[in-house]
């Protein structure tokens, strides 16, 4: 089976990966929302009176993401602190004190490709152990690009 990949980049040309190992989804999506937004720029030419208009194309992607630390998915996998530092690290780039969206690549099979930013990180603890450490988390990420 081919799990979903996000990979981390530092540059919007996407040549220098992050020094982060991809993450690889534990269980990958049952759904993803897949939409295309159309927005018109309206920028004044300095040569002209009137503003030159064009549309801009943008790509928007969202899905969830279960991360189930309970050792039936994946026995080794089973810290859930380790996973969601694993997935920050690929959405976020540290830059001083601030945290900034890293330019992601989200690769599954060979018909989902895709190239942006992160926009939005819900995470929804389900499952917990007797101590109050979550066991399992329902994360919903959406990317602009």
């Amino acid at each position: 089976m081919e799990f979903m990949k996000i990979t981390g980049y530092s540059d919007p040309e996407y040549l220098t990966p992050l020094k982060t190992i991809p993450y690889t989804v534990m269980i990958n999506p049952e759904s993803i929302d897949s939409k295309k937004v159309m927005g018109f720029n309206r920028q004044l030419n300095p040569d002209q009176t009137l503003p030159n208009s064009h549309i801009e194309f943008n790509h928007l992607l969202s899905f969830n993401l279960v991360i189930d630390c309970t050792g039936i998915v994946d026995a080794a996998r089973t810290d859930m602190a380790a996973e969601m530092t694993a997935l920050e690290k690929t959405l976020y780039t540290k830059k001083g004190n601030k945290q900034e969206p890293s330019f992601v690549k989200v690769n599954w099979g060979e018909n989902l490709y895709f190239e942006g930013q992160v926009l939005t990180f819900d995470v929804n603890y389900t499952l917990f152990r007797p101590n109050g450490n979550p066991l399992r988390a329902k994360i919903s990420l959406s990317f602009g690009g």
